[in-house]
Parts: structure tokens; C-alpha cells; sequence
């Protein structure tokens, strides 16, 4: 194993509350086990309303136990139930966290997100207006296979497919080859962003990338 992925949300109380209760505890513990054995850390993190003030108990954490820090916004979508409604925050103090984030970047602090990718998420409130699309290259150059062995072009397209192949049935050489690529109402995912970008060879994901894998 390279690289872990953790979830993580905030200081304790925040992100026992968008997670699970002991949540925190355990994602700390779980960092500082990957990073005694020399495994690269990045966690993710979404940006709701409730930890919109807290984000920089992260980066310290992040400069503390050396790992990186990857964000990006809570976004409404058809799977995402009523729920996630009420924990996306105001455009304008989003617009300023992303503004405050790129500072950050800038100041070399421990952030996962190129700038050119912090910059593509600085424009995804705006949707539908939303014009700085950035080429998708979902599924020729990455898809996404669910927890049960479905696959699909990306994830943003689940509630888009009715029946989709499963790879532990058919195999998933059979399943990729009959993915077709899917319109979806843009990108937010963070680490998907940054893939699109790295393909697009945008200097900016390349150096990052480079740097995030050293």
C-alpha cells in the first residue's frame, strides 16, 4: 500500500457529527499508524456549513502528522438525498473558505488540491451558469466500481443507470467494455477534478501530482 485515504472533517465535535461518533479518534489514530510505516496520507473533506470555520484545525493537523489535506463541496445530486440539503453552506462564505484555501496553498501548507483545481471549484456554485467545464475522461481513463461490483463511467451518473453490469458476474474487462460515456451536470469531486485536469495537461495538476506522488 502507497497512499491511504481518510475521511476527515474538522476537530472532534464537527466531524463526530458529519461522520460518527468516535469517528475523529479514530481517523487520527489511523493516520498516525499509516505515517509510522512510511504510508502517504491524504484525507478528504467536505466543506458543509458546520465546518466551514474549521478547516484550519485540519491543515494543522495535516502539518502536525504529516499527511495532505484534499477538499471539496457538499453538491446536491439525486442520490444524495434530502438530507445533504441542509448542510450546504452560503455561496458567498463557500467562495471566501476556497478563496482562503488557495492562500493557504500559496503559504505552502498541506493542501492536496492543485491550484487550478481550487480554482475549478471555486465555480462550481454557480451552476447551471457554470461555464468553465473541464474535459471529463470518464470511462477511458478511470471508472467507478461500487461496493458491490457494479461499474459505471463515474459516480456521478449512478441514478442515470437502471441495470448496471456487474463485474464480479460478467467480469470487468466485459463490464468496461460496455461503458458508454454519460452527461452529467459537472465535477466536484475533488480527486476526479484533479485526475481531469492532470489529463487535460494543465501545469498546474502535473506539478502537483508530481509533488503529491514524489
Amino acid at each position: 500500500v502507497d497512499m491511504i485515504n481518510f475521511s476527515f472533517d474538522g476537530p472532534q465535535e464537527i466531524n463526530d457529527f458529519q461522520r460518527m461518533e468516535g469517528g475523529y479518534d479514530k481517523v487520527i489514530n489511523a493516520i498516525r499508524i499509516a505515517r509510522k510505516n512510511n504510508i502517504e496520507v491524504i484525507t478528504q473533506t467536505v466543506i458543509t456549513k458546520y465546518n466551514l470555520q474549521h478547516l484550519g484545525h485540519i491543515l494543522e493537523k495535516a502539518e502536525e502528522l504529516d499527511f495532505l489535506a484534499g477538499f471539496q463541496p457538499a453538491m446536491n445530486r439525486p442520490l444524495s438525498g434530502p438530507l445533504l440539503k441542509d448542510t450546504i453552506p452560503n455561496k458567498e462564505e463557500y467562495k471566501k473558505t476556497i478563496i482562503w484555501l488557495m492562500e493557504q496553498k500559496k503559504n505552502k501548507a498541506h493542501v492536496a488540491n492543485s491550484m487550478e483545481g481550487l480554482r475549478h471549484l471555486y465555480y462550481v456554485y454557480d451552476w447551471p451558469k457554470y461555464k468553465k467545464h473541464i474535459k471529463c475522461f470518464a470511462p477511458d481513463l478511470h471508472v467507478y466500481v461500487d461496493t458491490n461490483g457494479d461499474v459505471y463511467p463515474c459516480f456521478h451518473v449512478q441514478e442515470q443507470i437502471k441495470n448496471p453490469l456487474n463485474c464480479t458476474e460478467i467480469g470487468f474487462k466485459n463490464a468496461y467494455n460496455q461503458l458508454k460515456k454519460l452527461s452529467c451536470y459537472g465535477c466536484w469531486s475533488w480527486s476526479t477534478v484533479e485526475f481531469n485536469l492532470l489529463f487535460s495537461l494543465s501545469p498546474s495538476a502535473i506539478f502537483n501530482t508530481i509533488k503529491l506522488t514524489k
